[in-house]
């Protein structure tokens, strides 16, 4: 059993790694084809950080605590979205494009 526990947390780690490169690939992304490429590999690699982080809490919570910790996990999404777009809008504002996406 930990064993599947780091070997979940392993790849959660390398989706997350996956992630972060895909979203500063905006930051050097110059035509749109570059942008649309960007875009697609942060999308899948967001909902396979995503199915991830819902499988390690699948593996690691019982019962109700499971269903609170999933709820947790989803709030903190949902917060993301609603928050994301201003904080981003007003970075890109003020830093400009490039160094938005380093930062994130």
């Amino acid at each position: 059993r930990t064993s599947s526990h780091l070997s979940l947390l392993l790849s959660l780690l390398g989706l997350a790694l996956g992630l972060a490169l895909a979203t500063l690939l905006f930051a050097d992304a110059t035509t749109f084809r570059g942008l649309l490429f960007a875009r697609g590999a942060q999308g899948a690699a967001s909902a396979a950080v995503l199915c991830g982080g819902m499988s390690l809490i699948a593996e690691t919570h019982e019962g109700r605590l499971r269903g609170r910790a999933m709820g947790a996990a989803q709030t903190g999404l949902a917060l993301g979205l609603l928050c994301g777009p201003l904080i981003g809008g007003l970075s890109f504002e003020r830093l400009g494009r490039v160094r938005t996406f380093r930062l994130a």
